[in-house]
């Protein structure tokens, strides 16, 4: 009887054995080091995402330069590298771009990001190319646009479109998109985008003009003695001024200017300025003179530290033995279609304008420079 009882308490008693201790202790590990895993998968994961997006970004802002500058940016972010390639389109004045940026991830694994566009054909430096006949194509631009034409006009159809050359301003201008010449101005109201701007508003007005446009950018050196390195990547940051063109017989109101300002980093920035220049009675259609620039607040045009020199991006391009109008001379003379990068920039007045073109650079972007003001002597 005692015995009985006995092995039926021996049979209701509860517990584990070493070995089920054990076998649930590893399936609790691998179950640990399973989820660290997928911890550290996930913020792999993210950190790739993260690098991906700033890549794509970089590769944006590479294409818009290049769009712009002809040329990539210096260092945008020592992370990346960048590389591109570009291949003329065959029969168009168009050609495709592909930016390439590389990086290494957290593990020391090589990453690339490609992005590609399509830009106009033509060396932005030399977009006023049209006043060569019978030596350069003419250059095309976007939606087959002349290439001098602004890139934020809008089409209104029969060969003409419209730009404001300032957003919230009431100047419209419109284009002939074959010469690249403006063929009228009107005035509309200042909240009216240029994409909402439509034909029938312009009936009036489009045709009532014979001028040409005249544009570049007017960038800023830093701080520092002048060099062709600071010409092709200037430091500085904007300052406030106004542009004219001196032509003595021509009225100031046929000499619309407009000047804006534009962000490139935390640390430097530029002026894009554009002017319609209408020609006279006797030279219609034409124009002569010089670009000169007055400054606006607490700086002034001088030769001493505490002054400022204005200098162009000038140099003889073609290797015809002269500057010629498209090659931002000093003084323009019988200019007879649209110019666009004639562009300046300002060092201290204490430097020196001149500066050897990089050889490697047949652009405007070669930080070839000359005097513009003050002291200029033609040539």
């Amino acid at each position: 009887m005692n015995s009985l009882y006995g092995q039926r308490k021996r049979r209701q008693q509860h517990g584990f054995t070493i070995t089920e201790a054990l076998v649930a202790f590893l399936i609790l590990n691998v179950g640990l080091m399973a989820l660290m895993r997928m911890q550290s998968s996930l913020h792999a994961g993210l950190d790739a995402t993260r690098q991906r997006s700033e890549a794509l970004t970089v590769a944006q802002q590479a294409l818009e330069h290049i769009r712009l500058r002809g040329m990539l940016p210096t260092g945008p972010n020592p992370q990346y590298s960048l590389s591109h390639t570009s291949i003329e389109a065959a029969a168009s004045s168009f050609k495709h771009v592909r930016v390439a940026v590389a990086w290494q991830d957290r593990l020391g694994v090589e990453q690339s990001q490609l992005l590609s566009s399509v830009v106009s054909g033509m060396d932005p430096s030399l977009s006023g190319s049209a006043s060569l006949p019978g030596k350069m194509p003419r250059a095309g631009g976007i939606q087959g646009r002349h290439a001098v034409i602004p890139q934020g006009a809008h089409s209104i159809g029969g060969g003409l479109s419209v730009y404001k050359p300032q957003s919230n301003g009431t100047t419209v201008w419109v284009f002939n998109n074959r010469t690249g010449k403006i063929a009228g101005i009107c005035v509309v109201p200042p909240a009216l985008p240029t994409d909402q701007i439509v034909r029938n508003e312009m009936t009036e007005c489009m045709q009532n003009k014979d001028a040409l446009l005249l544009s570049g950018y007017v960038r800023f050196a830093g701080d520092t003695t002048f060099s062709r390195e600071e010409a092709t990547n200037p430091s500085g940051m904007i300052k406030d001024l106004q542009v004219q063109i001196n032509r003595d017989t021509v009225p100031s109101e046929q000499n619309a200017c407009f000047v804006q300002g534009h962000r490139e980093s935390e640390h430097t920035s530029y002026l894009t300025y554009q002017c319609a220049l209408a020609g006279t009675t006797s030279h219609p259609g034409a124009w002569s003179g010089r670009i000169l620039f007055s400054p606006l607040g607490n700086w002034t045009i001088g030769t001493d530290k505490q002054s400022f020199r204005i200098c162009r991006y000038s140099a003889d391009y073609n290797g015809d033995g002269r500057i010629t109008n498209i090659e931002n001379p000093l003084d323009h003379i019988n200019v007879q279609t649209s110019l666009s990068q004639q562009n300046f920039i300002v060092i201290r007045g204490d430097n020196s304008c001149t500066t050897t073109p990089d050889p490697g650079l047949n652009t405007h972007q070669n930080g070839s420079t000359l005097e513009q003001q003050p002291h200029a002597q033609s040539n």
